[in-house]
């Protein structure tokens, strides 16, 4: 079930929904899962990850095209590539943190 129809077939409240979208239990968990599974699985993808969210633009053109490949980061290149949303930012800031 997408996080969009729990949204609807619940009748959440948009700000308790927004709230919990990044969390484990929220509306987005099982797509942010996966995510985090096929960055643990590379060490380097999340080092990677770690200095896109710490604004560094020390990636590599490999792992920038892994990356966006994957769908989580976006940019014309390693120089000057972001996250993808807010919602993988945060996600993946709480995750990598603990994982530290």
């Amino acid at each position: 079930n997408s996080g969009l129809s729990q949204l609807k077939d619940s009748k959440m409240p948009f700000e308790k929904f927004a709230a919990t979208a990044d969390r484990d239990e929220g509306p987005f968990s099982d797509h942010l899962r996966r995510i985090l599974l096929m960055l643990v699985r590379d060490p380097k993808m999340i080092e990677a990850v770690r200095a896109v969210l710490n604004g560094s633009n020390t990636l590599t053109m490999e792992s920038f095209y892994r990356l966006r490949a994957a769908g989580i980061v976006v940019g014309d290149g390693a120089f000057n590539a972001k996250m993808r949303c807010e919602l993988y930012a945060n996600y993946l800031r709480e995750q990598l943190r603990e994982s530290a």
